[in-house]
């Protein structure tokens, strides 16, 4: 029986499978012409289909936009001042981009392009010292966040066109300072750092009808701990903390907790989560190994790893010769990572890497959905061989496709894919 069906299926699936295909690749993205060779990327548009970052161009330090039409190109600088410009963040549809510049007198100042136009001198909170940094913009490019310089010290802000910057406050107790790092698709939720008693600094979420509050820190440590990375609906956060280990990259909801998620093998326990994808399941960041820094991929099925190993293992993407330094920032569905690396030739420079997206699980066939297709795809693969680690139709991980698959494609028709 199970033969026929799959001489009546083979067409149908074999089809739909080609249809699911991503191109997978790692692209070095160069660097601005005219300075030393160096470039970081440190964000990238919600399809991972631009970058941004900032290189060594002839005119000094200075912001950057890659796509795959133009390769990189530079930003500018804010008028007068020394030549400086970083790119931090950039919108869902890359519209609009974030980040900081020198204005004419040489200090800091949050800044944005728009449409290709600026850098636009955001300004500062109002009292402090004339200093602002954007770090994050949310998915329509309305919203932008960072830290200021205002009366009560430095503050994170969030800024509209229709408010200007607002200042969010900090946690009650300790010297005044907050720090805003990421925010949610709709900008209803904000997290960063912020001083709290006597410690240095506590990972936080604030949300408007709740203001600022602290998410706790690992246990067995030091209070310390700080928030880099946000779930797209604001439910999921990451960043790092101190532990009884060392220092841990993390993973919060209001379900679990602060937990810690492990580090890269090493002398010494030190990881950072710097980016998340749209659903939380997937951070990327960085941990310390023996030869230094090393970015990390962690997902819940596989935890923590090298970077460079799980490309090798999983997707045959062989990263040879570079030193994968820092994971800075995933697409929403976890297909394009970004951040910078040592090249062959030793200089730092910033690279991509585009994977198939991971399927919603259940999703044999990979085409978005769980429905009887992925049933019909199971049935075809039904007794095949089990290549580890992937195993396209081997539904619930268990390393053999068998009756037990469908019976958990069955499972997930009740369960929506993200």
């Amino acid at each position: 029986m199970f033969s026929r069906a799959r001489s009546i299926l083979s067409a149908g699936v074999i089809a739909v499978c080609a249809t699911a295909a991503h191109a997978q690749s790692f692209i070095p993205l160069g660097d601005l012409p005219g300075g030393i060779v160096f470039s970081r990327a440190l964000g990238c548009s919600e399809d991972g289909s631009a970058v941004v970052g900032y290189a060594e161009s002839a005119n000094g330090t200075e912001a950057f936009l890659w796509t795959d039409a133009t390769g990189i190109t530079p930003l500018g600088d804010l008028p007068d001042g020394d030549f400086y410009s970083v790119a931090s963040s950039i919108s869902a549809d890359g519209s609009v981009i974030i980040g900081t510049g020198h204005d004419e007198t040489s200090i800091s100042h949050a800044c944005a392009w728009y449409d290709g136009v600026g850098p636009i001198n955001l300004g500062d909170l109002p009292g402090g010292t004339d200093y602002s940094r954007a770090e994050a913009v949310s998915a329509d490019g309305l919203t932008i966040i960072g830290n200021s310089s205002s009366t009560s010290g430095g503050e994170a802000y969030y800024r509209t066109l229709q408010t200007g910057m607002i200042p969010i406050g900090d946690l009650s107790g300790g010297g005044f300072s907050s720090y805003a790092f990421a925010l949610s698709h709709d900008a209803s939720v904000i997290v960063g750092n912020s001083t709290s008693g006597d410690t240095v600094k506590q990972a936080y979420r604030w949300t408007a009808p709740s203001g600022m509050v602290p998410i706790g820190d690992l246990s067995g440590g030091m209070i310390l701990s700080d928030a880099r990375a946000i779930s797209a609906d604001g439910s999921v956060v990451a960043g790092f903390s101190v532990s009884a280990l060392g220092i841990e990259a993390f993973r919060w909801t209001e379900q679990t907790g602060m937990v810690a998620l492990g580090d890269l093998p090493g002398t010494e326990v030190v990881s950072a989560a710097l980016g998340m994808s749209a659903d939380g399941q997937t951070i990327v960041g960085w941990g310390k190994t023996n030869i230094g820094h090393e970015a990390f991929i962690w997902t819940q099925k596989k935890g923590m790893r090298h970077l460079a190993t799980a490309l090798l293992q999983d997707h045959a993407i062989d990263t040879s010769g570079w030193t994968l330094i820092q994971a800075r920032a995933i697409s929403a569905d976890a297909s394009t990572i970004v951040g910078y690396g040592v090249n062959p030739l030793g200089n730092e420079e910033a690279w991509l890497v585009r994977i198939p997206a991971a399927p919603c699980e259940g999703d044999v066939n990979a085409d978005g959905t769980v429905d009887v297709n992925d049933i019909a795809y199971v049935l075809f693969r039904l007794g095949d061989p089990c290549a580890q680690p992937a195993c396209q139709g081997d539904a619930n991980s268990d390393a053999t496709i068998d009756v037990n698959d469908i019976a958990y494609v069955l499972f997930r028709l009740t369960i929506a894919c993200p």
